[in-house]
């Protein structure tokens, strides 16, 4: 019996998308975005506002002189970089629930995530990609489906791995036909949902 009716249901206590990363978000869809309108997303964070800080100050800028202002870090990391940072910090406290159903680890699907997110970051850079943010944020909640889902996989988790074993299909091909969801469509359901930008809702639903 399918379990969508159930999934769907569970969606309802599913988190608002952090109201930071989710202005951010919006400002993917711009061809130029200045640092005016990013100090205006940030400045009412103060956790997003002290992560920026701290990335100019590291080690990896070399900088004689410490940043002290949020207009300072955002002229010397540039407007890909602050995007990026500000999605990800918002993005921490969705994948801040332990996932059972697929990672052991309670911080195995943040890992991951940031893991793909880094590698297509690489690419993108590698290949001079134009708009970078939008590539590192799909690799970053490119599996955010399995928030919602991993109960469900969990409790259905040994059907799954038989479908996998005797019909030789992937783990998310099982999942669709067992829960008559798979996690990628549910991440488009979340996509749509937080009313996230299209680009990121196709990557949602075809990971």
């Amino acid at each position: 019996m399918s379990l969508v009716p159930q999934v769907l249901r569970s969606l309802k206590n599913l988190p608002p998308f952090p109201m930071v990363a989710q202005r951010a978000l919006l400002l993917l869809n711009k061809p130029e975005v200045s640092i005016q309108e990013l100090v205006e997303v940030v400045k009412f964070d103060p956790a997003i506002t002290a992560n920026i800080l701290r990335i100019s100050n590291s080690a990896y800028f070399g900088l004689r002189r410490e940043i002290h202002s949020l207009h300072q870090a955002l002229l010397l990391l540039g407007t890909q970089e602050l995007l990026k940072i500000i999605i990800a910090s918002g993005a921490t406290r969705l994948f801040s629930a332990p996932t059972p159903g697929y990672f052991t680890e309670r911080q195995g699907l943040w890992r991951h995530s940031v893991s793909c997110a880094l590698m297509v970051d690489l690419l993108g850079r590698e290949l001079s990609l134009p708009d970078q943010a939008t590539g590192f944020t799909a690799g970053l909640m490119h599996d955010i489906g399995k928030v919602v889902l991993s109960l469900f996989v969990e409790q259905k988790f040994h059907e799954i791995m038989e479908v996998v074993e005797q019909q030789g299909v992937s783990f998310q091909a099982a999942e669709k036909i067992i829960l008559g969801v798979d996690h990628a469509e549910m991440g488009g359901e979340m996509a749509r949902m937080w009313d996230f930008p299209d680009r990121l809702r196709l990557a949602r639903t075809t990971c």
